[in-house]
């Protein structure tokens, strides 16, 4: 029998499929080296609805599918894994839409309080947190704090 690129992609589809249905999957090595896909898909799926939902508009159910993300990442992860900074960018983002200030901010700085914990102070990525609070500070009203936070 020849196999060919198609009978082995049927193959892995039909595995994944069965896998996804029975709730088993395969792991490589005693070590996790590959994490389980099912987690991986709906974290995928979750982030991708977040999205879609926020360029519709629909800001309260896009909250909900990043906050099904986050669980996943950090039962996958962990609760401070540099992976859940972009979740947090995007629920400050989410919150701060819908006026929900307080929320924003805490998700900023949380997400900030990763960056620095995981990659340090001097990450690119800091000052785009920064950025953000600085701009829910100017929304608040509060230029002189925006402004401590630009510099």
């Amino acid at each position: 029998m020849k196999l060919t690129i198609s009978k082995i992609l049927n193959f892995t589809q039909k595995l994944f499929i069965w896998a996804a249905a029975t709730g088993t999957f395969l792991v490589a090595g005693s070590a996790y080296a590959i994490e389980p896909m099912l987690d991986i898909g709906i974290f995928k799926l979750s982030r991708l609805e977040a999205f879609n939902l926020a360029r519709d508009g629909k800001f309260r159910e896009a909250v909900q599918a990043e906050e099904r993300a986050l669980g996943i990442a950090e039962a996958q992860y962990g609760p401070i894994h540099p992976s859940l900074v972009p979740i947090y960018s995007d629920l400050g983002t989410l919150h701060r839409s819908m006026a929900e200030y307080k929320k924003s901010e805490q998700e900023y700085k949380w997400g900030l309080a990763l960056i620095e914990k995981n990659m340090g102070p001097d990450h690119p990525s800091v000052a785009e947190f920064l950025d953000s609070l600085a701009s829910l500070e100017v929304d608040l009203g509060r230029n002189a704090e925006a402004e401590l936070l630009e510099k």
